[in-house]
Protein backbone atom coordinates (compact mmCIF):
# COMPACT_ATOMS: atom_id res chain seq x y z
CA UNK A 1 0.00 0.00 0.00
CA UNK A 2 1.22 3.52 -0.80
CA UNK A 3 1.58 5.85 2.15
CA UNK A 4 0.24 9.35 1.53
CA UNK A 5 0.77 12.26 3.89
CA UNK A 6 -2.14 14.65 4.55
CA UNK A 7 -0.31 17.39 2.64
CA UNK A 8 0.10 15.20 -0.44
CA UNK A 9 -3.53 14.05 -0.27
CA UNK A 10 -4.73 17.67 -0.09
CA UNK A 11 -2.58 18.70 -3.07
CA UNK A 12 -3.77 15.71 -5.11
CA UNK A 13 -7.41 16.39 -4.25
CA UNK A 14 -7.20 20.09 -5.15
CA UNK A 15 -5.21 19.38 -8.34
CA UNK A 16 -7.72 16.83 -9.60
CA UNK A 17 -10.65 19.10 -8.71
CA UNK A 18 -9.06 22.03 -10.57
CA UNK A 19 -8.44 19.87 -13.65
CA UNK A 20 -12.08 18.75 -13.68
CA UNK A 21 -13.34 22.34 -13.38
CA UNK A 22 -10.93 23.52 -16.09
CA UNK A 23 -12.05 20.69 -18.40
CA UNK A 24 -15.72 21.55 -17.89
CA UNK A 25 -15.01 25.24 -18.55
CA UNK A 26 -13.11 24.49 -21.76
CA UNK A 27 -15.89 22.17 -22.97
CA UNK A 28 -18.59 24.82 -22.35
CA UNK A 29 -16.43 27.56 -23.93
CA UNK A 30 -15.92 25.50 -27.09
CA UNK A 31 -19.61 24.58 -27.26
CA UNK A 32 -20.73 28.20 -26.82
CA UNK A 33 -18.28 29.49 -29.42
CA UNK A 34 -19.47 27.09 -32.13
CA UNK A 35 -23.19 27.82 -31.55
CA UNK A 36 -22.90 31.60 -31.90
CA UNK A 37 -24.72 33.27 -34.81
CA UNK A 38 -22.77 36.43 -35.67
CA UNK A 39 -24.38 39.59 -36.98
CA UNK A 40 -27.97 38.39 -36.57
CA UNK A 41 -28.91 41.54 -34.67
CA UNK A 42 -27.26 44.87 -33.93
CA UNK A 43 -26.72 46.53 -30.56
CA UNK A 44 -27.89 50.17 -30.61
CA UNK A 45 -27.64 52.94 -28.01
CA UNK A 46 -30.27 55.67 -28.26
CA UNK A 47 -28.82 59.12 -29.00
CA UNK A 48 -31.46 60.84 -26.87
CA UNK A 49 -32.02 58.75 -23.72
CA UNK A 50 -28.91 56.47 -23.95
CA UNK A 51 -30.98 53.29 -23.59
CA UNK A 52 -29.37 50.25 -25.22
CA UNK A 53 -31.49 47.90 -27.33
CA UNK A 54 -31.11 45.32 -30.10
CA UNK A 55 -32.65 45.69 -33.57
CA UNK A 56 -32.46 44.38 -37.12
CA UNK A 57 -29.27 45.52 -38.94
CA UNK A 58 -31.13 45.94 -42.27
CA UNK A 59 -33.28 48.86 -41.04
CA UNK A 60 -32.10 52.37 -41.91
CA UNK A 61 -33.89 53.99 -38.95
CA UNK A 62 -34.68 52.29 -35.65
CA UNK A 63 -37.09 53.48 -32.98
CA UNK A 64 -36.02 53.47 -29.33
CA UNK A 65 -38.42 51.37 -27.21
CA UNK A 66 -38.17 53.80 -24.25
CA UNK A 67 -38.45 57.31 -25.72
CA UNK A 68 -39.59 56.51 -29.30
CA UNK A 69 -36.71 58.56 -30.76
CA UNK A 70 -35.57 57.59 -34.27
CA UNK A 71 -31.90 56.56 -34.43
CA UNK A 72 -30.04 56.32 -37.72
CA UNK A 73 -28.09 53.30 -38.97
CA UNK A 74 -24.64 54.79 -38.31
CA UNK A 75 -25.23 54.51 -34.55
CA UNK A 76 -23.24 51.63 -32.99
Amino acid sequence: MIEVTPDTACVLYLGIAMMIVLGMWLFRYKKHKTNAIPYAKRHIVCEFCHTSYIDNPEKLLTRCPECQFLNNKSNK
